[in-house]
């Protein structure tokens, strides 16, 4: 009988300690987004290309181009992040302007943020947006480069000169 008591006993404790120790019930993965507006003048367009590195996946989000106060957003679930994981975009602007830099990087930006990463694209640098001061903090600052070295499969329609052949209207003025 006592052998009895101490095996329910035993298994009482197994179950808290696997259960309430975190290996039962665990959060459920919340969603991140960063979201990017070209700040950087009215008659300015932003062209964007993106690339999401994840644990589970990666995803080539193409390019997208943006007027002055618009945006582009890209959603993601936390389950999907490791300290590898990056969100990083080539931008580039009117006269051939072109940098590159990451959107999201754990190490740096979840200590910062809960789960909106809000970057403004300014003629200075990237803006980030620091929801536990209320601010926006400079990040980045622009390299200034004008060549296009970096990007081997830069598209056609965007050259040094900020017009092409193909897709021209993306960098014009309006």
């Amino acid at each position: 009988m006592a052998m009895d008591k101490d095996n329910i006993l035993l298994l009482i404790c197994l179950f808290f300690v696997l259960f309430e120790g975190g290996l039962g019930a665990q959060d459920p993965p919340v969603t991140r987004v960063v979201n990017i507006t070209n700040d950087l003048g009215s008659r300015i367009k932003l062209v964007v290309h993106c690339n999401f590195h994840g644990k589970f996946h990666d995803e080539n989000l193409g390019l997208q181009t943006l007027s002055f106060h618009h945006s582009f957003s890209h959603s993601f679930k936390s389950d999907d992040v490791t300290p590898k994981t990056r969100l990083f975009c080539f931008f580039w602007w009117k006269n051939g302007n072109n940098d590159v830099f990451d959107l999201y990087n754990p190490q740096r930006d979840d200590p910062r943020f809960a789960s909106k990463y809000s970057w403004s694209i300014r003629r200075e640098g990237a803006y980030s947006y620091d929801e536990k001061k209320h601010q926006w903090d400079l990040l980045y600052t622009w390299k200034n480069s004008k060549s296009n070295k970096f990007v081997p499969w830069l598209p056609d329609f965007i050259t040094t000169t900020g017009h092409g052949t193909r897709g021209e209207s993306a960098m014009k003025e309006n």
